[in-house]
């Protein structure tokens, strides 16, 4: 297994889920104070946002903060709106994290910012034809305020969300392949529809995604023209477009162990965390597959 395989896994999954992207299911006119998504799911009063438009290769930003959240599909904000937004063309992401470092971070990373690193790998085997690889995985969160409070509220924050994304498991760890759902699935529905079939080039287990709700079923027959069955109906509803995705890799004994907060010696503004956790990988000795317990 290459270990920057893991470490992109693990980043992708906290960047997904820690900036959550959604999307305006409503027009917004100028002035407004609150907006019409997709779901609110994951967003939290006071999180910082951004509200951008993708137009004819350009985008355009505006910043906001979340005032509260006035139901599942309805976000409140703090500053009304300076323009006009087409739903069509809108979206929104949390802007928790200012970078996410995919190994050693430099010597002063910025403020409000994760990095993910693995210190060591150990080998044991476990069978005669496979070995058991446990990547212990360390994240690192940084976080800085204006007041000791508000460094203190941003450290724990950031290490919760991080600690959430961490139990949904690296599910995105490369290979995998990755369609999309081009008709919405009802719950209930024993049968799926995707625009590329042949990145579900086998039978098995698949992740549906919509960043919003994140459920595993498993593929049991391929009926041809982009449409399986599965092996269990859909528990909840996805629309079109939603993310269906085909791990080749299967972590397992996926642990957190250890959370440890500490200052910045020199600046009792800066906050840092971290978390320490382990995920164990079956390797195949004399093949290059990897396949889960």
């Amino acid at each position: 297994m290459i270990t920057i395989n893991i470490i992109k896994g693990v980043a992708n999954v906290m960047s997904r889920w820690i900036i959550g992207e959604i999307k305006l299911t409503e027009d917004a006119l100028k002035g407004d104070t609150t907006v019409t998504v997709n779901s609110t799911r994951h967003y939290l009063p006071n999180d910082p946002i951004r509200i951008f438009v993708s137009n004819d290769n350009e985008q355009i930003s505006t910043f906001n903060i979340v005032e509260c959240i006035v139901d599942t599909t309805t976000l409140q904000l703090v500053t009304p709106l300076a323009q006009d937004y087409v739903c069509v063309q809108t979206k929104i992401q949390k802007t928790l994290i200012n970078k996410l470092y995919e190994g050693d971070p430099p010597v002063k990373p910025l403020s409000n910012s994760i990095a993910v690193t693995m210190p060591s790998i150990d080998r044991e085997p476990l069978t005669l034809e496979s070995v058991t690889e446990d990547h212990s995985i360390n994240i690192t969160c940084y976080a800085e305020g204006k007041t000791f409070t508000e460094s203190f509220e941003r450290i724990h924050n950031l290490t919760d969300r991080a600690k959430t994304a961490l139990f949904l498991g690296p599910y995105l760890i490369e290979p995998f392949g990755q369609t999309t759902l081009t008709n919405d699935a009802k719950a209930g529905d024993p049968i799926i529809q995707v625009d590329d079939p042949d990145e579900l080039c086998r039978l098995g287990f698949v992740m549906f995604d919509n960043g919003q709700w994140l459920r595993d079923n498993r593929i049991i027959a391929n009926m041809q023209n982009g449409v399986f069955q599965l092996a269990s109906p859909i528990g909840r509803p996805f629309p079109a477009g939603t993310c269906v995705i085909l791990p080749h890799v299967f972590p397992y004994d996926i642990r957190v162990e250890h959370i440890e907060f500490t200052p910045d010696a020199g600046n009792v503004l800066k906050k840092r965390s971290e978390i320490d956790m382990s995920i164990k990988i079956e390797t195949r000795r004399h093949k290059a597959n990897v396949r889960g317990r």
